[in-house]
């Protein structure tokens, strides 16, 4: 099974990482990667990453790093979400568009624009860990009808929690999505300047 990162943010999101296009590409064909995500907070760099990536035979998958309102007043959900075609491309163009008013997207905008799109919830930022972290597990079932009512299809990154991860294995489909915002040891020091 081919192994793809899921959770890298370029210099396109301008928050910090130093990742250029063409060395992202790079770097996945000399480690002989299939496919290739990004999930910048912007979608400026979206054709040239496609373009990169069909020339050098790696599947593209486009991603956002955004933030969803949650449940409750004044609570929040920091999410990624992947276009699954070209259905769901067009969508998460809506919801960048909706996410650089606000610097938050509504639920509702969220459900409007839901197709063809896959969520990843970062478990860690999301209410549902707040709640389990404040014992209140009515919101538990709450925070899955939203998953199930607001996505085609969802996930809940893996916690650095294990207890979370192992309380909620049964419940909610897990994947690992580690953060990458740096190609090289030696670019952590201007990651970190620039973060």
């Amino acid at each position: 099974m081919a192994f793809t990162h899921l959770f890298i943010e370029t210099q396109y999101s301008m928050n910090g990482s130093n990742i250029k296009m063409n060395d992202l590409v790079k770097r996945a064909v000399s480690n002989g990667y299939t496919s290739l995500a990004i999930t910048d907070t912007k979608m400026h760099g979206t054709i040239k990453f496609y373009k990169e990536c069909k020339a050098n035979n790696i599947n593209p998958v486009i991603g956002l790093n955004l933030f969803i309102e949650g449940l409750f007043e004044g609570s929040k959900n920091h999410i990624l979400l992947y276009a699954k075609n070209n259905k769901g491309y067009h969508n998460l163009m809506k919801i960048a568009s909706l996410y650089s008013l606000n610097n938050i997207v509504t639920l509702q905008e969220i459900k409007q624009n839901k197709y063809g799109l896959i969520a990843v919830v970062l478990s860690d930022e999301s209410e549902l860990f707040n709640a389990y972290s404040n014992n209140q597990n009515n919101i538990i079932e709450e925070f899955k009808e939203l998953l199930q009512t607001h996505f085609e299809e969802s996930y809940l990154s893996l916690s650095s929690n294990q207890e979370f991860n192992m309380d909620f294995y049964k419940t909610f489909n897990f994947i690992f999505v580690p953060k990458v915002s740096y190609l090289n040891k030696e670019d952590k020091e201007i990651h970190d300047i620039l973060g």
